[in-house]
C-alpha cells in the first residue's frame, strides 16, 4: 500500500471521529516499511470497505483502536447528508440518508447488557479463522472474521441496546427477511457480496461476505447457542 492511500484512509477515519488530521513532516520519522502480513492485511480491509456498516459508536478507550480500524474498513469518502427519513423494518428503526442509513432496534428492553450467552455458527469447510475480537465478560459484541483463499465472511453477535450501525445503502436497498422465525434485513450489493443482521429475543447478529447470499443464509440458519 502507498503511503498516499494509507494516508487517506487514517485521515478520513480520524475526521468520522470530529479531529481534524494532518499529516506529519515525514522528515521527523524513519520510513516505515509494512511486513508482508501488514500488508495483506491492510489490502483485505480495504478491498472490504465497499459494503459494510460502523457503529455510531459505543466505543471505551480499550476498544478505540479497534473502532477506528473498523471505520478504516467501512468509511465512505462521500459526504454525509443532515436530513433523514425515519422507515421501518420490524424490529429495526432506520433513519435513512441520501449515502447511508443510521440503524437501531426498536425493543432493547429485558435483553442483557452483555454477552451472557455465547452464539457460534457451523463454519463452512475450508474456511479458517484470520482474526477475532477479544472476548471477556463484560463484552457487548463478539466478531470473527473467516477466510478461504478469496472468499471470507465474519460474524458478529451484538447486545441489542449496543445496536447503532450506519450501513451504506447508497445504491443498495435494506430488504426484510427471516432468519430462523427472527426479523431482519439483508443488503446485496452484488451477486455475491452481502450484509444480513436479524434479531432474537435476547441478541442481535450480523453476516457479510463475498461468499453469495444463498450461503451466507445457510450460516445464518446455523447459528447455535454455545453449550
Amino acid at each position: 500500500m502507498t503511503d498516499q492511500r494509507f494516508e487517506e484512509f487514517l485521515s478520513l477515519s480520524m475526521n468520522n471521529f470530529g479531529a481534524e488530521f494532518t499529516v506529519p513532516d515525514k522528515s521527523m520519522f524513519e520510513t516505515h516499511v509494512f511486513s508482508e502480513r501488514s500488508e495483506k492485511r491492510m489490502l483485505r480491509l480495504i478491498r472490504r470497505q465497499k459494503f459494510f456498516f460502523f457503529p455510531t459508536v459505543h466505543a471505551s478507550p480499550r476498544r478505540m483502536t479497534a473502532t477506528m480500524l473498523t471505520l478504516i474498513i467501512l468509511i465512505s469518502a462521500a459526504t454525509l447528508t443532515v436530513s433523514a427519513a425515519v422507515e421501518m423494518i420490524e424490529g429495526f428503526i432506520v433513519d435513512e440518508y441520501e449515502d447511508h442509513s443510521d440503524v437501531q432496534l426498536v425493543d432493547c428492553e429485558g435483553a442483557p447488557e452483555t454477552i451472557e450467552e455465547v452464539y457460534e455458527i457451523d463454519v463452512p469447510e475450508g474456511f479458517e479463522v484470520v482474526d477475532q475480537l477479544e472476548f471477556n465478560e463484560q463484552s457487548f459484541l463478539s466478531f470473527t472474521e473467516y477466510h478461504k483463499d478469496d472468499l471470507f465472511f465474519s460474524f458478529s453477535q451484538i447486545t441489542k441496546s449496543k445496536y447503532d450501525y450506519r450501513v451504506n445503502t447508497e445504491d443498495n436497498e435494506m430488504i426484510p427477511v427471516v432468519i430462523n422465525g427472527f426479523q431482519g434485513y439483508e443488503v446485496n450489493f452484488d451477486v455475491n457480496d452481502v450484509l444480513i443482521s436479524w434479531i432474537d429475543t435476547d441478541y442481535a447478529f450480523m453476516l457479510s461476505g463475498n461468499i453469495g447470499k444463498s450461503e451466507l443464509i445457510n450460516i445464518a440458519e446455523s447459528v447455535h447457542k454455545v453449550e
